[in-house]
């Protein structure tokens, strides 16, 4: 789940995660939307799932990829990571 401004559009969060998360990202799926956060701001949770054609991706490598994407939204609309 990430932590956006209330104005920033949930495609554009998820447009972000998208192109970070590279050429394994098999699909994206926003599944919860909470607006009671406060000071403007909006939680987006996103179901990431990867897949690489020909073999089993490890733990490292998913978390490494999910990371980049995490990175690249922050990078890209502000977001952060929600922790709780």
């Amino acid at each position: 789940a990430l932590i956006v401004d209330e104005k920033i559009a949930a495609a554009d969060v998820e447009a972000a995660l998208r192109t970070g998360a590279g050429p394994l990202l098999e699909s994206i799926t926003l599944f919860d939307r909470y607006d009671k956060i406060g000071d403007g701001k909006v939680s987006l949770a996103f179901a990431l799932v990867f897949r690489a054609p020909d073999r089993t991706l490890t733990g490292a490598e998913i978390t490494e990829l999910r990371e980049s994407a995490v990175a690249h939204a922050a990078k890209a609309t502000g977001a952060t990571l929600r922790t709780a």
